[in-house]
């Protein structure tokens, strides 16, 4: 049996549906949580359990019933194997570098310029896509 794991210490850390949080945010939220529990539940009627306490919870928090039931009533109706779609990883190159206050330009400059790269070296597939920007750690004072 899988269950989700709740510690005696947890508290509700549910949004409240009246933050400044953009609307959107608020309403798919719900969603979320329920394809969570749903995920990590395996017996029927733990799992209506476990939906009904994060109904609750969102309850706690002011959220509406009649969006709670809507956003259950997709969930219920999704089948669990439809929930993850498979990642396509897309061959994209890495470019680290160490990180200053240049980093950001530096980025902006790559990427601006990177249809030359791309037509100059058209029969490399991993120069179609610009490269996955990443920056590391600089040396510190003490390094």
């Amino acid at each position: 049996m899988i269950d989700l794991l709740v510690k005696a210490t947890d508290k509700n850390t549910i949004l409240h549906y009246d933050s400044f949080h953009p609307v959107q945010t608020r309403k798919s939220l719900p969603k979320s949580q329920f394809l969570r529990v749903k995920r990590k539940v395996s017996e029927d009627q733990r799992l209506t359990e476990q939906l009904d306490n994060m109904e609750d919870k969102f309850l706690q928090r002011g959220y509406s019933m009649s969006l709670l039931k809507k956003q259950r009533a997709l969930v219920k109706s999704q089948d669990k194997d439809s929930q993850i779609p498979p990642k396509q990883k897309a061959k994209r190159i890495p470019f680290i570098s160490r990180y200053t206050t240049a980093s950001r330009e530096v980025a902006k400059i790559i990427r601006k310029h990177w249809g030359l790269l791309k037509d100059g070296l058209a029969e490399i597939e991993c120069f179609k896509q610009p490269p996955v920007m990443s920056n590391k750690k600089n040396k510190t004072i003490g390094q």
